[in-house]
């Protein structure tokens, strides 16, 4: 017997050649692990059928009013559901006692399932305006309490519910101010968390659009909030609320400021040019340029034209703006222009020709213009 040969195995072959004892350990830890595999996709396919027979509201309530709100899973799923958008949210209102039971929740000492149920409040909204009452009534103190909490995620997600919410229409949002939504809204812009500070925006955008006026003494300290969060990376909302105070006239005298202004075009320089960051540049632009279009032709006009003209970007801006795919951005940069030209100011008009702004912008607001409408223009040969 060789050498070789005495290290073989001792066992029968069964006509394969003899298996080394590493070689025999590989493959019973293969075989195991091909089983073990085997039952976890087993496991997992039985999970996948679960979720996917949890695909309506309706099973979602049954499995969560057997567990009487208290099943993460459950909560987790309505909030997946509701985010889906595959059925109605307000398919949640036949169980009455579900919107009681849910709101339940955010009173519960269970921190988890209190997020969990924050969220599926905030993807329940908007709703159609009689359960928008319903969930506002119920649901609203809790919410307001919440902006106020020392968790930043019950803060944020009060927030985006809130602003959700006043989606549902302006007898909802009567609802939220006799709550004193605005004034708990305040103390949140100026959050120094970015998230928290921008789901604050957010409710008070949605709550200002549906037509609430706000008492003067909070219309100043929104605008005090949003001169201090304007900077090139402020939350996009921060300028969705600047464009709906803009809209008020009266709020003119402070907001066609030289400061407010050449922050608001140093942002646009950001966002065509220097931009380092995945937010879409349309949904940032298009307040700004309202907010310049509405100041450039307000009572303070002359203030807000001549702290545009001065800036050192605006024809670049005005150029890049015309000569953009997006239509509404390029009638509205139109727009704003118009403003800027027809003013009835002598010095804003000395400051045009000065900088020869007509002369630079003239074909460019003419190729404009024919995308717009090829009917506005004619050439003749």
């Amino acid at each position: 017997m060789t050498h070789h040969e005495a290290l073989s195995p001792k066992g029968p072959t069964h006509g394969h050649p003899p298996v080394s004892r590493d070689n025999w350990r590989d493959q019973l830890a293969q075989d195991r692990q091909g089983h073990r595999d085997s039952v976890l996709e087993h496991r997992r396919q039985f999970t996948r059928q679960d979720q996917a027979q949890v695909c309506s509201i309706g099973k979602v309530l049954t499995r969560l009013n057997s567990h009487h709100f208290q099943n993460r899973e459950d909560l987790i799923a309505l909030k997946r559901t509701l985010s889906e958008g595959q059925d109605s949210p307000d398919e949640f209102f036949t169980d009455f006692g579900a919107v009681h039971s849910l709101v339940g929740v955010l009173n519960a000492s269970n921190a988890g399932l209190e997020v969990l149920a924050l969220h599926c409040i905030a993807n329940l909204a908007p709703l159609s305006e009689k359960n928008g009452l319903t969930l506002a009534r119920s649901a609203g103190p809790y919410l307001i309490t919440l902006l106020a909490s020392s968790s930043h995620q019950l803060q944020e997600g009060a927030g985006v519910a809130l602003g959700n919410l006043a989606l549902s229409g302006p007898k909802v949002v009567k609802v939220l101010n006799n709550q004193e939504v605005i004034e708990s809204l305040l103390p949140v812009l100026e959050s120094r968390l970015e998230n928290v500070q921008g789901a604050g925006f957010y409710a008070l955008y949605h709550v200002l659009h549906a037509g609430l006026i706000p008492s003067s003494s909070q219309h100043g300290r929104m605008i005090e909030a949003c001169k201090r969060s304007m900077g090139l990376k402020a939350p996009v909302e921060v300028f969705w609320v600047l464009f709906v105070l803009s809209c008020d006239s009266n709020l003119h005298i402070e907001l066609a400021h030289n400061t407010v202004i050449s922050r608001a075009l140093d942002v646009c320089t950001y966002e065509i040019f220097q931009k380092s960051d995945s937010r879409p540049l349309v949904k940032i632009v298009t307040p700004i340029v309202r907010i310049l279009a509405n100041l450039c032709a307000g009572p303070r006009s002359e203030n807000a034209c001549l702290a545009v003209l001065r800036h050192s970007d605006l024809p670049a801006i005005l150029m890049a703006l015309l000569g953009t795919n997006f239509t509404h951005l390029c009638k509205e940069t139109l727009w704003w222009f118009g403003n800027l030209v027809n003013s009835d100011s002598v010095e804003v008009q000395e400051e045009l020709i000065d900088l020869e702004i007509m002369d630079r912008m003239e074909y460019h607001t003419v190729q404009a213009i024919r995308r717009l409408d090829p009917f506005q223009t004619h050439v003749i040969a």
